[in-house]
């Protein structure tokens, strides 16, 4: 399970980035096209939500939260979490240290701890930030922390074409195109219909490669935002 933090959130959803940063909305496409496709499982912490929606007016934060409650789960900042916050806190010598290293407000660092502390509770083995090298000092091993270039570059492979038979392929099977199975004397017939994936495409969200996933029932932002499949 991956925890995401906000800034993923506004590359993904809003496509809003910093001024200098528009080279992240395509990295954010490539993660929730991965999300999908792989079945990843996502959990965005309350913080990281909460950050979000300030944003947004009152209609579209309606609309947000409906939207991503039903393709997220929420990590709660609840007492569990809160005790972890605390105890990561309580080093002060470390976080004065992180803090002076990167320059981070007092406000952010706490907001940082609280997404810290609120993905680990959940159970997420990684988060995904856009504050790198601050959450990471901040976690000490605690889980593992990647930025978005980092995910992306690590765990997503570009998809390969592939290629038509080769000459040896054609000679094997008699220089026709018929497949293997229609080759082979051992079977006959092709597989069921019913063992094929159904790749229709869909604007469903996660169902769009034909199943759900499980335990957590979660859609892509294939739904939530339309601008990604462009």
């Amino acid at each position: 399970m991956i925890g995401i933090d906000t800034n993923i959130l506004i590359w993904g959803l809003d496509q809003n980035p910093t001024p200098g940063l528009e080279h992240m909305i395509e990295l954010a496409k490539k993660f929730f096209h991965h999300v999908a496709e792989d079945r990843v499982h996502v959990v965005i912490p309350a913080q990281a939500l909460a950050e979000f929606l300030v944003r947004n007016t009152k209609e579209e934060r309606d609309d947000a939260i409906a939207k991503i409650e039903e393709a997220f789960p929420i990590a709660p900042l609840d007492v569990a979490a809160s005790c972890l916050a605390a105890v990561i806190s309580s080093d002060r010598d470390h976080c004065k240290k992180v803090r002076a290293t990167f320059g981070v407000t007092r406000n952010c660092f706490k907001a940082d701890i609280n997404v810290l502390a609120s993905v680990i509770n959940y159970g997420a083995s990684r988060l995904v930030t856009g504050n790198g090298p601050e959450i990471k000092a901040l976690a000490r091993g605690k889980i593992i922390v990647e930025t978005l270039e980092e995910y992306v570059a690590n765990h997503i492979k570009p998809k390969v074409p592939q290629s038509p038979p080769g000459r040896h392929q054609k000679e094997m099977f008699g220089g026709s195109q018929q497949s293997v199975v229609e080759a082979s004397p051992k079977v006959r017939g092709k597989p069921p219909a019913a063992a094929q994936v159904d790749r229709t495409p869909s604007l469903d969200g996660y169902w769009m490669l034909g199943y759900r996933p499980q335990p957590h029932p979660m859609r892509t932002m294939f739904q939530i935002s339309p601008a990604i499949q462009r």
